[in-house]
């Protein structure tokens, strides 16, 4: 679904990078932190005055331990409770790391995420904990994409959770005890 702008201000700014974009072709195109500067820019390349630039790919020198701290400082602003989900962040991003201590960012695949995913199955955490750490890690590479760390965040998806019987409340237990006496004591 496409947003309409209106013609005053075709110009998006993005918070973490500070800096002014325009959207082409589904693609970002950086055009400064100065917005006159950046609205001058725009109209060139509009005239086709200014040829746009592609996005690079990440250094080979990032690494997922860098990237979880840049993460994690741009996203404190957006928790509702920075503190907790500080804790969380950091420990959820701290199992991957510690998993993959010397991934670089452009290595990480989604059969290696698979494995992982496998690897924490394998190690009897429960679904629910294993989401958990899969939401951060994607969560990471969605928050990548958005700041042109990576051009595109790979596809990451969470494990589905086994329905199991709920347990059955005593106060559910004794209605049910109840109706079912209140049965037998009837004449046939």
């Amino acid at each position: 679904m496409s947003r309409s702008r209106p013609a005053t201000n075709p110009i998006s700014f993005h918070k973490h990078t500070k800096q002014y974009y325009v959207t082409r072709g589904g693609k970002r195109i950086y055009l400064g932190s100065d917005q006159e500067q950046a609205l001058k820019k725009y109209h060139r390349l509009g005239l086709g005055l200014e040829s746009v630039l592609q996005e690079s790919a990440p250094p080979v020198e990032t690494r997922i331990k860098e990237l979880a701290n840049r993460f994690i400082i741009a996203q404190q602003a957006n928790w509702r409770n920075p503190e907790t989900t500080l804790k969380c962040y950091k420990a959820w991003l701290g199992r991957f790391i510690k998993d993959h201590p010397r991934l670089k960012v452009a290595d990480f695949t989604v059969e290696r995420f698979a494995t992982w995913k496998i690897s924490l199955k394998k190690r009897d955490y429960s679904p629910e904990s294993i989401n958990h750490y899969l939401s951060a890690v994607k969560a990471m590479f969605v928050f990548a994409e958005e700041t042109g760390l990576i051009e595109k965040a790979p596809k990451l998806r969470r494990i589905k959770m086994n329905e199991f019987p709920r347990p059955v409340q005593r106060k559910n237990l004794c209605i049910l005890w109840l109706t079912c006496t209140n049965y037998w004591k009837m004449p046939i």
